[in-house]
Parts: C-alpha cells; structure tokens; sequence
C-alpha cells in the first residue's frame, strides 16, 4: 500500500509546496494503478470525484473504482508532466500518459493526454477531476 500524502514532512515540520505535494499523490495514483490498489485510489480520490475518461462518459468516484476492479495495468508510463498551482490548495497535472493492460476480457493499450486536478483536503491530497483522451494521429497537411 502507498503511504497516504501528507503536506507537511513530519521529520521536519516544514510544509512542502502544494506542487510538490500534488505531484507525490500523482506519482502514488500510478503506483496503486500498477499495483491493483484499489484501498489506496479510494483513499487518494476525493469523495466530490469526476472522471470524464477517453470515450468521453463522465462517471462518479464509485463509478471511477468500479472500472479498476476490472483493469490491471501492467505498464503506466508518464511524460510531458506539467503543473499550474490554480490556488493555494489546488494543482492541475497535465501530461502524457502510455498505458497497457487488462481491461475485462482484452488487451488494451493506450496513450493519453491527461489533466489531474488535486485539491488540499484537510492535509490530505486529492484527485477531484480526471479527464483523458486519447491522442490524435498527426493531421496531414500534404495536398
């Protein structure tokens, strides 16, 4: 299980910046992914969760856990990761992610841009929206 995020380092007392922080929870989102965790994503999504995903339904934090019942992934590989801090207690994640693996009965592969938003609940961090889709082939401009 992933240690839960915390905003403060208790070695130290000092508060660490709420980019930082919203950057540990995503890292942990990946990592219980991977793990087929499904304790630590309840614990890591807010219970106010919206998840628009890449076939474009929006489904609730139940609904969100529900699908990774079924999901196990075996690689989750991220890049391009870029943050805004939108408030004090507020960081949107943005990136690129490459995701395979078992979603029900086939093999599913993927790659997606993505945006996390985080928000600073009562010195937890977490996941309020989520929304994917997946990446487009190049257009070409060739006549």
């Amino acid at each position: 299980m992933v240690a839960p995020i915390s905003l403060v380092y208790p070695q130290t007392g000092v508060s660490e910046s709420a980019v930082a922080a919203a950057m540990r929870a995503d890292q942990a989102r990946v990592e219980a992914m991977l793990a087929h965790d499904l304790k630590t994503l309840d614990a890591l999504g807010s219970d106010q969760l919206r998840y628009v995903h890449a076939g474009g339904l929006m489904h609730s934090k139940a609904q969100w856990l529900k699908n990774y019942e079924t999901t196990k992934f075996t690689t989750v590989t991220t890049s391009d990761v870029q943050t805004t801090q939108v408030a004090p207690d507020v960081v949107a994640v943005f990136g690129v992610q490459d995701m395979k693996g078992w979603a029900g009965t086939e093999w599913k592969e993927a790659k997606l841009n993505y945006l996390g938003v985080w928000r600073n609940e009562k010195g937890t961090w977490r996941l309020i929206a989520w929304n994917c889709q997946r990446i487009a082939a190049p257009v070409s401009t060739k006549q």
